[in-house]
């Protein structure tokens, strides 16, 4: 949720003008090196992440909120089928923590 909640504060400030300053440097403007296209494409992306966000934390349909992540945020994301048997949200958490654990082994320094 706080990631749709980011997105959509970026949003809000970033219409209808857009100029970011560098948070260590107040003088120097991030955006003064952005064209008007980038500055646009910019906007649209990070209002349709918003839009997107909200909308799949909203939705009943795992499926369907599932469509809205994976095109904001990548085939990475599982793609989750319709439940059609009980205990479905525990397998799918179990299919996403084993993919997970695959990709990114325990390192042994680090203690439980």
């Amino acid at each position: 949720m706080s990631l749709a909640y980011t997105a959509a504060a970026i949003t809000s400030t970033v219409f209808p003008v857009f100029c970011l300053y560098n948070p260590v440097d107040r003088e120097e403007e991030l955006t003064a090196h952005m064209t008007d296209e980038q500055k646009t494409r910019f906007q649209e992306a990070i209002s349709d992440l918003a839009y997107d966000a909200i909308n799949a934390i909203d939705n009943d349909d795992r499926e369907e909120a599932s469509k809205l992540w994976r095109r904001q945020l990548g085939e990475r994301l599982p793609n989750i089928k319709k439940a059609i048997k009980i205990g479905q949200e525990q397998e799918d958490a179990a299919k996403l923590a084993a993919a997970y654990g695959a990709k990114n082994p325990p390192k042994p320094w680090v203690h439980s």
